[in-house]
């Protein structure tokens, strides 16, 4: 298994670590940060996810300026090049969480499952 794909399986678990979520809507990008210190970008096209980390100083709200966006270093990985049904399924996943914490609906899923219990 990759590191990458570890990584992401790391933060799936650790769902609290995830915060500062923000729809980059102009490029169909969500914005990130993990761990109060590692600024991610995720997408979703046609199936495929993409990754990208930044290796900067500004903060997530800077990063959502189409002008910083391009501008800054970054890595990307995608599930189409990793290639791997694990990766993809675990980038699925996270792109799938990202959605909840920036809808609020991980908030209301909690709610639910503590106001009537597990099944």
């Amino acid at each position: 298994m990759s590191k990458i794909v570890q990584a992401v399986n790391a933060m799936i678990l650790h769902p609290e670590k995830i915060t500062e979520v923000t729809d980059f809507a102009d490029w169909g990008w969500l914005l990130f940060l993990y761990d109060g210190k590692h600024k991610w970008a995720m997408k979703e096209t046609d199936g495929d996810y993409s990754l990208l980390y930044f290796k900067t100083e500004c903060c997530v709200g800077e990063l959502a300026d189409s002008e910083v966006f391009g501008a800054e270093p970054s890595v990307s990985y995608s599930s189409g090049e990793l290639g791997t049904k694990e990766a993809r399924t675990s980038l699925r996943e996270l792109y799938l969480l990202l959605k909840e914490k920036l809808l609020g609906i991980d908030k209301v899923l909690e709610d639910i499952i503590r106001e009537d219990g597990p099944f």
